[in-house]
């Protein structure tokens, strides 16, 4: 019986090839502070690298901008956009995808849990220390600040502040996360394609010349994993054509 996946290596290929697919939830750890990236409050104000535990402020989801490529959109846990402010700063605020900004993930081929990101302005993220004043003749050093303003030294040192090691905690699966990579106009194209050319009458023959009685045909990922049918997934979408 043939497969869809079988069929279409290619699209296997885009979809399921890397790690970092769209949808993918992820955590950031600074290797020189020690810390992770957390969206205070789920997100609204600054991202800092601060925490010593990975809860919900300190997961991340990423919006896949290409196929061939590691360029994302960054979500923090209550769906605000990541992006650099003028101080250069990295923040989740951006309350539209439009005002995201796009990040590149840049993978050390030896240790594949260590990346660096390429801020929109060219530069590289760092997470480093600041100074703060607790009374007037105190000053604490202090874990936290992310700024996107890092030329990157080409080290994977756990000394750099450009680097993190990134770790997977979720990823959406089958034909939720191909709706959402390919959005509802070609995944539902895709999908017509596979049902049109899955099983044909040729197949029947083969089954009844062959003594078979019974056949067994996979159904839809959402069906026995999830509650609800994914928004732009036929017949939902009103594009749709029966077949």
């Amino acid at each position: 019986m043939r497969d869809f996946w079988q069929a279409r290596p290619w699209r296997r290929l885009i979809v399921v090839h890397y790690r970092l697919q769209d949808g993918t939830r992820i955590t950031l750890w600074s290797v020189s502070q020690k810390m992770f990236l957390s969206a205070a409050g789920g997100g609204g104000s600054a991202v800092t690298a601060d925490q010593s535990k990975a809860q919900d402020w300190e997961t991340f989801r990423l919006w896949k901008m290409d196929s061939s490529g590691h360029m994302f959109k960054i979500r923090a846990n209550k769906n605000q956009f990541i992006s650099i402010n003028d101080g250069e700063q990295l923040v989740a605020t951006a309350t539209s995808h439009s005002q995201a900004g796009e990040f590149q993930f840049i993978i050390n081929k030896k240790n594949r849990e260590k990346i660096r990101i390429r801020a929109p302005n060219g530069k590289f993220l760092q997470a480093t220390s600041y100074t703060s004043r607790i009374y007037s003749n105190i000053k604490v050093e202090q874990s936290g600040s992310v700024t996107a303003n890092s030329e990157a030294s080409g080290s994977w040192s756990d000394k750099d502040p450009s680097v993190f090691k990134i770790q997977v905690t979720g990823q959406m699966q089958g034909d939720t996360q191909l709706c959402s990579f390919y959005g509802a106009e070609q995944a539902v194209s895709m999908l017509q394609d596979h049902w049109s050319t899955f099983i044909v009458e040729d197949d029947f023959s083969f089954i009844s010349s062959n003594g078979l009685n019974a056949v067994r045909i996979p159904v839809a990922w959402w069906i026995t994993n999830e509650a609800n049918t994914p928004s732009c997934h036929p017949p939902s979408y009103p594009r749709y054509q029966a077949v």
